[in-house]
């Protein structure tokens, strides 16, 4: 009987003396497994017990068969009786001998533990209704001469399909009942007695009994509870007084005959337990109930452990027994046969860790018993003299054993590869083992092809000495392989050379050995020199260790070095490398590199100082690193989170440098930029090219305004020093992408600089116009201010000049102070400067002047007061240290400066604005560029200064703003286009008092000086016409036609109010049109006293 069938289910035993249960067996075979019985527990929780198997089992002719088994639950006596004859003769004393204790009353407790006695009475064809006795039925009769026996009819025949299915149906719920019935009162019985044992040996054996009956139906949570009651309360106590007793080889897990030895109370009373069967015990009845029911993942994990944990309690005990491999091997063979693994993937897996186990416990057996080897098996040194009879036939000779070495290991991988997870290392293990076979063999082709898909498992996970003999036996695989010219990586034909070259250097990283490491660097030399195809990479890691500095510096101008340390960890003598090359990236893709040629490596560590004369500037990470050495190239690739290196421009006074700036002279309405320029007489060749950087994907701006022009190149600087631009959109600001190439004479190098700017394209200082006409002269009205809010400006000069190659002009009114005038956006600090234009001809609008205002922002003056006056201070010393970082401190530290501007302009206090500037951020960064320490802490003094405020005088702020290089801003202006011009003025007849209501004569005279503005004589009539007011009505003509250039009119005005009243407001309009002229009336402001 297996385990599944016989342990973990009912037994129902039957014995069929006129051989008629066999016609029927299949049709009750068929009810059987039971399905869903309802069961309610102590608790009062309703149970279902999903299948209950049932074990049918022949009883023997001989009543010995074993009643007081816990899980035999039913005794079938099968009969046939056809007549009174074969009642009397037969069947009635073959009952008395199949009942031996019938005469016993049915109520006594202890019938619950033996197996509950049922009559079957087969009826055929001739005794349908069991009716042989004229009295009684033969049912009756069964239950007269043996009260308490149930008889149960077994029917062969029916009257239909349905008949059938019926009955059967009825029959299995009979027995279901029975059953559970024979359950609960056998639990109850335990149960009752188990509340006042007699002794722990009879708790014991109590709660064994209570365990066999949970189990045999199925109640998994009960019996675990048991079975921790068994080994908590009971055994752990007298665990350690065990003897070892003896290993059980083979293993078995069905039960044992003796009910002695299936039992651990018996064992206990008998003193024969020992640790093996105390350890058995508790695993067999763990297993049986972890292996019931339905299978899922957490089940089979335990089962897993319970069998890891079995194993490692026999070993620890049994450690110096001989017949230990044997149990170990057979003891996993076994198991595996008696775990329902429901089909879950998991198994597989579980399967195959126990099965490795299996095969290095037979590897382990056999090469204890016999002088075979295999390579890189070994295990630990033991006095013990292991036996392994057994297994003699797997490895009768060295072929055989390497035949069962090479199918136990290929199941092995088999069943790794079909399991979800895929363990790809144990895989690559595994083939190694068997690739190692191979070359101990001798079968070098298996071998290379084994190595080939795994071998750098090893490497990669730091195992250097195994490494080191698998890169060696694939090495001398291939090179006993010439047939092999190429082999698969990736789907791609790679040549042999490449893979040996890999090899060679992984002997390189892991040997230990100097005369092996010499020797394979000669070969991979030569193998690199025969072979033909360019350069091949190869990972640096194990064969150098690469450290890199965070900054750059100048080594002479127009050159920037960065230091690399890198120790040579492989290579046992000094080799010269062709090159090395760092590559760096920014955030925008952009690269830059750096380059060492013909450098030497000692067998230590070197240091190098690789330069670059092609470069950009920023935050930088590094990509890669490359040594070539011949037609070699070993490449380190870096992390994402490397650390970054900074490059900054760095000053130096041979530097050929350029930058782009907002122009300092721009004339209103036009866009330009200054080119800057450093050293640039004297080079062989020169180019500088202007590119503007997209914004949000389109340009902004264009280099011509015709056409979109967005790269600008320039060859002559000095010729070009000024370029012009066009807005194709509304933005204040843009960026340029200026990179600048040369080379210089003397030199065969090529140097190139790549630069950023951001360059402003908005004008900080806002004009505006009015225009005054008087009758000789004319006035322009400049309205000055700064256009932003956050932006004040300082105005130094206004000067306003006439038309090119024009004489005729007469100006008045350049505005040149000796003080700083310092304008904002509010309109009540604005300046107004008015200038006087008279002629001695025609004033004509086609005349262009040219107003010239010279600037510039308090941002800049304010820049250079704290660099001249609060950091620098006249120390040259200092100066010539900082004089290398003044770029850095003009690009990235002054613009983070946000001042208090009202603090200056009304107390000369520069101040940052609170919470605007983090010093310890600008530090830091300070510190990553190794600045030197005392322009660092120079710095760092004058930031923490101007935090708090630094007070200066007058003289000192105008003695410094005279280094600061002046914006200059053209605003063309024209005379303004008129067409009729007049001039009006009232004059009073005589001296009198004027009184309210009296009319007084008034003279009006006008001239009209249409012609001095317009450049044809005026043609039209004009009308002069005097409004009538609430203080003025005009008495006689008000309405007057004008007839000549000078004219001479007299009215009577009639004053309405007392006091100081203005003039009558004069109008001239012309005749035809009805349009009001332009007038210059000097009386529009003068009034006269009415009484």
């Amino acid at each position: 009987m297996s385990l599944q069938a016989s342990s973990r289910a009912v037994t129902i035993s039957y014995f069929d003396p006129f051989d008629v249960f066999e016609s029927i067996k299949g049709e009750f075979l068929q009810i059987l497994p039971f399905q869903n019985i309802h069961w309610k527990s102590p608790g009062g929780s309703v149970r279902t017990v999903r299948q209950l198997p049932v074990n049918l089992v022949i009883e023997s002719k001989t009543p010995e068969l074993i009643v007081d088994d816990v899980n035999h639950f039913v005794r079938f006596l099968v009969v046939n009786c056809i007549s009174v004859d074969d009642y009397r003769g037969k069947v009635r004393p073959l009952l008395k001998q199949w009942l031996p204790i019938s005469d016993k009353a049915s109520s006594d407790l202890d019938s619950v533990e033996t197996p509950k006695p049922i009559v079957l009475l087969y009826a055929n064809s001739e005794v349908v209704d069991s009716n042989i006795f004229k009295s009684v039925s033969l049912i009756d009769k069964f239950a007269k001469d043996f009260p308490g026996l149930k008889t149960l009819v077994l029917k062969s025949v029916y009257k239909s399909p349905s008949d059938r299915e019926e009955f059967w149906n009825v029959m299995g719920n009979k027995m279901k009942t029975c059953l559970l019935d024979i359950f609960q009162k056998r639990l109850t019985n335990y149960m009752e007695k188990l509340s006042n044992p007699r002794n722990s040996e009879e708790e014991l054996g109590l709660r064994e009994k209570i365990l066999e009956l949970y189990l045999a139906f199925n109640m998994h949570e009960e019996a675990t509870v048991q079975l921790n009651e068994i080994r908590n309360n009971v055994v752990n106590k007298r665990e350690n007084f065990l003897p070892s007793g003896e290993l059980e080889t083979p293993f078995n897990f069905s039960q044992n005959k003796n009910l002695d030895d299936g039992s651990i109370a018996k064992m206990l009373l008998q003193n024969k337990l020992t640790k093996f069967q105390y350890f058995k015990y508790f695993f067999v009845k763990r297993f049986r109930v972890l292996n019931m029911g339905k299978t899922n993942v957490p089940r089979l994990l335990q089962l897993y452990r319970l069998i890891r944990d079995f194993l490692h309690c026999i070993e620890t005990i049994f450690r110096d027994s001989p017949q230990i491999l044997e149990f170990k091997y057979c003891f996993i063979e076994d198991v595996l046969k008696y775990i329902n693994d429901g089909g879950i993937p998991i198994f597989l897996e579980m399967k195959a860790e126990l099965l490795l186990m299996k095969r290095d416990c037979w590897v382990y057996g056999v090469l204890a018993n016999s002088d075979f080897k295999l390579i890189d098996k070994s295990f630990p040194r033991s006095n013990v003299k292991y036996t392994f009879d057994r297994l003699r036939e797997t490895y009768k000779d060295e072929n055989t054993f390497h035949e069962n070495f090479l199918k136990s290991t290929s199941l092995l991988l088999a069943l790794h590869n079909k399991s979800s997870g895929k363990k790809r290392r144990i895989v690559d293990i595994l083939s190694l083992e068997i690739g190692m076979l191979h070359y101990q063999r001798g079968e070098y082709d298996k071998a290379v092809s084994l190595f080939d898909s795994c071998y750098e498992y090893y490497m990669e996970t730091g195992w250097g000495v195994i490494g080191l003999k698998i890169v060696q036996m694939y090495y001398n695989s291939l090179i006993h392989c010439p047939q092999i010219t190429h082999l698969k990586r990736d789907d791609m034909d790679v040549p042999v050379s490449i893979v040996l070259s890999n090899a060679f250097l992984n002997i390189l990283r892991i040997s230990k050995s100097y005369n092996e490491k010499k020797q394979v660097w000669r070969n991979f030399s030569e193998l690199q020199k025969s072979m033909e195809s360019p350069s091949l990479v190869y990972q640096t890691e194990g064969l150098f260790s690469i450290a890199l500095s965070d900054f750059s510096y100048l080594s002479e101008a127009n050159v920037y070095n960065i230091d690399v340390s890198i120790k040579n960890l492989a290579f046992p003598e000094p080799i010269t490398a062709d090159s090395i090359k760092l590559i760096l990236k920014d955030s925008y893709d952009q690269f830059v590199e750096f380059k060492l040629d013909s450098a030497p490596f000692a067998p230590s560590t070197n240091h190098y100082a690789l330069e670059a004369t092609e470069i950009l500037f920023g935050e930088f990470h590094p990509v890669s690193i490359e040594i070539r050495v011949g037609n070699a190239t070993f490449l380190e690739a870096f992390i994402d989170n490397y650390q970054s290196i900074f490059i900054e421009p760095l000053y130096h006074q041979e530097n050929v440098s350029c930058s782009v700036q907002q122009s300092k002279l721009l004339h209103l309405g036009e866009y330009a930029i200054d080119l800057i320029h450093q050293n640039v007489k004297n080079l062989n060749s020169f180019a500088m090219d202007i590119t503007v950087e997209p914004n949000f994907g389109s340009f902004p701006v264009s280099f011509s305004g015709n056409e979109d022009i967005y790269r600008k190149r320039v060859v002559d600087i000095e010729k070009d020093a000024t370029i012009q631009y066009f807005l194709k959109e509304s933005i204040t600001a843009f960026r340029l992408k200026v990179k600048v190439s040369f080379m210089k004479r003397g030199s065969s190098r090529i140097f190139s600089e790549i630069r950023h700017f951001t360059i402003p394209c908005y004008l900080p200082l806002s004009v505006s116009v009015e225009d005054i006409f008087k009758k000789d002269t004319f006035i322009f009205k400049f309205l000055l201010n700064s256009s932003t809010e956050e932006e004040p400006i300082i105005l130094y000069s206004s000067k306003l000049s006439t038309p090119e190659n024009c004489d005729r002009y007469t100006l008045f009114g350049d505005f040149e102070p000796n003080y700083l005038v310092y304008l904002t956006a509010d309109p009540n600090e604005s300046a107004l400067n008015c200038y006087q234009v008279t002629t001695r001809d025609k004033f004509d609008p086609k005349d262009l002047f040219r107003l010239q205002v010279t600037y510039n922002t308090l941002k800049e003056q304010l820049n250079g007061l704290v660099t001249d006056s609060i950091m620098f201070q006249g120390d040259m010393v200092w100066y010539q240290k900082f004089e290398l970082w003044k770029p850095l401190w003009e690009t990235k530290i002054l613009p983070l400066f946000e001042y208090d501007y009202n603090a200056f302009i009304q107390s000369c206090i520069i101040k940052i604005m609170p919470g605007t500037l983090n010093i310890t951020e600008i530090c830091d960064y300070l510190l990553k560029l190794s600045v030197a320490e005392p322009v660092t802490k120079r710095i760092t003094q004058t930031m923490k200064k101007i935090v708090q405020g630094v007070e200066l005088t007058e003289i000192d702020i105008y003695a410094y703003v005279k280094n600061l290089t002046p914006r200059t801003l053209i605003v063309p202006v024209e005379l303004p286009q008129v067409d009729y011009f007049f001039y009006a003025e009232f004059s009073k007849t005589q001296e009198e008092q004027y009184q309210v209501g009296k009319p007084t004569l008034m003279k009006i005279k006008v001239e009209n000086l249409s012609g001095k503005w317009s450049s044809h004589e005026a043609s039209d009539s004009f009308v002069l016409e005097v409004a009538s007011s609430n203080e003025w009505l005009a008495h006689g003509r008000k309405r007057m036609l004008i007839r000549s250039a000078i004219s001479e009119f007299e009215l009577y005005i009639i004053p309405l109010k007392k006091g100081y009243l203005n003039y009558p407001r004069i109008e001239i309009s012309s005749v035809e049109t009805g349009v009001p002229t332009r007038i210059d009336n000097p009386n529009a402001s003068e009034t006269l006293l009415v009484l």
